[in-house]
């Protein structure tokens, strides 16, 4: 409907399609992630939650054990990563009624942010795991379609046991939209999304 002359056009049924998400979108062995499922059907369980471990299919010790979709489909559980190494693992789930869905979820480097959205001139603060042991988070070595430096957090901001650190950026001048923000020591990378808007203007979901 394009609601500035209430004009409507129908081309036939829309399609929806299961899908499966991980918040966060990695972590380490033993970390708590949540699996959101979305598409389902209404009101059923879902019976199998299963992960390629590199040789077979296994299932996923997940909480609840059999989760139930709510009216609109979605349902959630959570899970520990299980002890694997660093990499991708397709995670495939499957409902009462046959509808299923996959995605990667992925051991190893991460970072999060404290803020995911906000205007240019924002301060973000960055955490990391998971990356090179002994190797300095350096200027440049964070970016954003551009690369810029940070501001310490902590006086040693090197990958030191548990490969972990603390800085913080300031979101550069860049139009509004979606970016990615990676962190590359050289040898591990990893990236989390932020968005951009006008001051006072964020984004409703």
């Amino acid at each position: 409907r394009d609601i500035s002359t209430g004009d409507t056009a129908n081309d036939g049924p829309v399609t929806m399609n299961p899908s499966i998400e991980f918040d966060p979108s990695a972590g380490l062995v033993g970390d708590d992630v949540e699996l959101i499922g979305h598409g389902f059907a209404a009101e059923v369980d879902v019976v199998t939650v299963e992960y390629w471990n590199g040789a077979a299919y296994v299932p996923l010790d997940i909480s609840p054990s059999t989760p139930e979709t709510t009216e609109l489909g979605r349902w959630t559980a959570d899970f520990e990563l299980p002890n694997l190494a660093f990499g991708d693992y397709e995670v495939v789930a499957t409902d009462d009624d046959a509808y299923s869905a996959n995605e990667d979820f992925t051991i190893g480097a991460s970072i999060t942010l404290d803020i995911d959205e906000g205007p240019v001139g924002t301060l973000v603060q960055i955490k990391g795991r998971g990356f090179t042991a002994g190797v300095d988070i350096l200027d440049g070595d964070v970016s954003m379609g551009v690369k810029f430096p940070y501001v310490e957090t902590e006086d040693d901001v090197s990958s030191s046991s548990p490969y972990a650190f603390t800085i913080e950026i300031v979101i550069p001048s860049l139009p509004e939209g979606e970016y990615d923000i990676t962190v590359d020591d050289g040898v591990i990378s990893a990236s989390e999304e932020f968005e951009i808007h006008e001051d006072g203007s964020a984004s409703v979901e």
